[in-house]
């Protein structure tokens, strides 16, 4: 018999371009024994088609003010949506927390090359996100894992030969 199995579909977006540089969003859709997906977010260099590494445009103490800026803003906002988010009726109150404490025990696990891999140019900003950690039937309580830093915020952090951080 045959079998729907491997990927079933493929998008992406290019969030910047220039002759040097390219970000790409990809997302692929996938059938086993349960549907899934995936995404991969890429910066290359046009040129030879390697990384373009975030470190090329912001200063080490730029890439730590990145990092625990993210950490904390994830954090506010696991806070956030478990406040507003109670279990609903004939749910378990404990299981929903647990929920939410997943998500921080992955936000204070979060080692600094995870959050800087995972990083697109865009017209207005740079991006930054991390994967979900939930499993399939909850990931709808997942928290909001991107970040768009403008520019303009990153500038005091610009290395001096950034090319896209101006």
């Amino acid at each position: 018999p045959a079998c729907s199995c491997g990927i079933t579909g493929l998008s992406y977006e290019v969030t910047f371009e220039t002759p040097d540089i390219i970000s790409l969003k990809i997302f692929t859709e996938a059938m086993g024994a349960y549907p899934s997906s995936s995404w991969q977010w890429l910066t290359l260099n046009v040129h030879t088609g390697k990384p373009y590494v975030i470190s090329n445009e912001i200063t080490p103490a730029g890439l730590k003010w990145i990092y625990n800026n993210y950490r904390n803003l994830l954090l506010r906002r696991i806070a956030s949506d478990h406040k507003t988010n109670r279990a609903p009726a004939g749910e378990s109150q404990d299981d929903y927390d647990s929920i939410y404490d997943e998500q921080k025990q992955s936000v204070n696990g979060l080692a600094m090359n995870e959050l800087l891999k995972n990083v697109v140019f865009t017209a207005k900003g740079i991006v930054f996100t991390t994967p979900g950690v939930l499993p399939h039937a909850t990931q709808a309580l997942e928290v909001d894992r991107e970040w768009v830093i403008p520019y303009k915020k990153l500038l005091k952090y610009r290395r001096p030969k950034a090319i896209v951080v101006k």
